[in-house]
């Protein structure tokens, strides 16, 4: 029985390359954390527009099947949203009044129950307040409420696509093929390491 490296069997026989390929694809993907750099990433990114998430407050099923998807828990800093989308003025009734603590700063991103994890799996609680609100601060704090939930939708489905891209990549063909040659494994005619 003939052993050889990924390289080799590529350059004698494509068909037994192929078999040793799709037999390893998930060699990238077969451990939890394969995602951690998105997930450092994609909390970095946020923090700088005022949502706080945690690693472990992230959720994601992938990728081929009807409810997956990705969403996280945590909060979000009012002011620091408005400040980082520069909307301080266009808020400037709501923002006051938070200043003023008559509405509150933070408000928590929740789960439903639900056994899946996609977009539509977490909301954006209602900000709460404490005294009586003007017209235009209760027109703007609904306004920033319906905002804030579009932003979570919206980023959920981009980690989600990040998440899809980075797995694509790690099971690519080159990438499947890099592994397997840098850790120097050698495999039989049957695409087995041995």
């Amino acid at each position: 029985m003939a052993v050889r490296t990924i390289t080799e069997w590529k350059n004698t026989d494509k068909e037994i390359y192929e078999k040793i390929l799709n037999k390893h694809r998930d060699i990238n993907t077969d451990y939890d954390g394969w995602f951690d750099g998105v997930f450092d990433t994609f909390v970095d990114d946020m923090k700088k527009i005022g949502f706080y998430i945690e690693d472990d407050e992230i959720s994601f099923s992938g990728f081929w099947s009807q409810g997956d998807g990705a969403s996280f828990t945590g909060y979000i800093e009012v002011l620091e949203y408005l400040k980082s989308t520069k909307q301080l003025t266009k808020y400037s009734a709501l923002v006051r009044a938070i200043r003023d603590g008559k509405i509150e700063d933070s408000v928590s991103i929740s789960r439903t129950n639900s056994n899946y994890c996609h977009e539509n799996t977490t909301y954006v609680d209602d900000i709460e307040y404490y005294e009586d609100l003007t017209p235009l601060q209760e027109e703007q704090l609904s306004e920033l409420e319906e905002e804030l939930e579009e932003v979570r939708l919206e980023k959920s489905s981009e980690l989600y696509k990040k998440l899809n891209d980075d797995y694509d990549y790690l099971s690519s063909d080159e990438v499947v093929a890099e592994t397997l040659q840098c850790n120097e494994y050698e495999f039989d005619e049957d695409g087995d390491i041995v």
